[in-house]
């Protein structure tokens, strides 16, 4: 018989085959004991197996439902974590949010704060320069209180816009008012000591002038103007005096003329108009001056 008909776990088992194997005789017949105990102990063993099988079975269902738990479990934990991290997030970026504006505050107020200082050190400075240049004009300190000047115009342009502050408007107030001194002090000295060049004392009055056209450099330039028309009017006075009123046409010709040698003279020797420093550039002025006297002289 084919192997597959003895073979009890074959589809085509054939148990009539399967017997007449175990007896091919008559005389086998009597040996049916033994192969019945055979049997039943191969079905013993068959029926222990199976039991062992279901049991593994059945502690593997176990073992599947305990994993699918545990594994279900892990799901869950996983999902509570990942809202725990989106919540988290979501507070992060409320609070780097929060942060960058701080931060935007504290820069804005950092630049305020840093003009603020700039501003309160500069309404030093202005004070303290204001209060000397106040002791330097009132001293007619002519050098110091030109660089001073300057320094000062300069610290008060800062200034500018908040002249309806009490302490700055205070501040200008008293800067004119020294500007104004300073120039009267100027014009004085100008019209009192550029009289002659020969008095005792000529080096330093004209050091004093040199230093008041420092100061005259440090106004605005109408106040060298007019400073040089004063000057050019002072030192055409006496040359009016003599040949204004009374004319003299040509006979009077050399009288004029020696004037203006005399006036040439005196610019040559002391390098300028008589008490009039260089710096102030009065020559240029004084000879249209000259000029314009003579155009206007009766047979001039």
């Amino acid at each position: 018989p084919a192997s597959s008909a003895l073979d009890m776990d074959s589809p085509d088992f054939d148990p009539i085959a399967f017997v007449n194997a175990l007896f091919p005789t008559e005389p086998t017949v009597e040996d049916l004991d033994p192969v019945i105990s055979r049997v039943k102990a191969k079905v013993r063993a068959l029926d222990a197996e199976i039991l062992d099988a279901v049991r593994s079975q059945t502690g593997s269902g176990e073992a599947a439902r305990r994993d699918l738990q545990h594994a279900m479990d892990a799901i869950e934990e996983l999902n509570e974590r990942i809202v725990d991290i989106r919540e988290k997030a979501e507070q992060s970026e409320v609070m780097v949010q929060e942060i960058c504006r701080d931060i935007k505050k504290l820069d804005k107020a950092k630049v305020n704060l840093t003009a603020t200082i700039t501003a309160l050190r500069r309404l030093s400075m202005l004070t303290s320069a204001v209060g000397q240049l106040e002791g330097f004009a009132s001293e007619r300190q002519y050098a110091d209180a030109a660089s001073l000047l300057e320094a000062a115009g300069q610290l008060m342009a800062h200034f500018e816009e908040y002249k309806d502050v009490p302490k700055v408007a205070e501040l200008s107030g008293r800067f004119g008012t020294t500007q104004m001194m300073l120039k009267t002090a100027v014009f004085a000295d100008f019209n009192s000591f550029g009289i002659a060049t020969d008095a005792p004392h000529a080096a330093e009055t004209q050091q004093r002038l040199t230093d008041a056209c420092l100061v005259v450099d440090a106004m605005a330039p109408h106040v060298r103007d007019e400073l040089v028309g004063s000057v050019v009017s002072r030192e055409l006075g006496a040359y009016a005096q003599i040949f204004g009123a009374t004319g003299g046409g040509l006979q009077r010709g050399e009288a004029r003329a020696a004037v203006r040698v005399a006036e040439a003279r005196a610019q040559g020797q002391g390098g300028g108009v008589r008490g009039v420093p260089q710096e102030l550039g009065g020559e240029p002025h004084l000879v249209p001056g000259l000029l314009q006297d003579d155009e206007g002289a009766p047979g001039g």
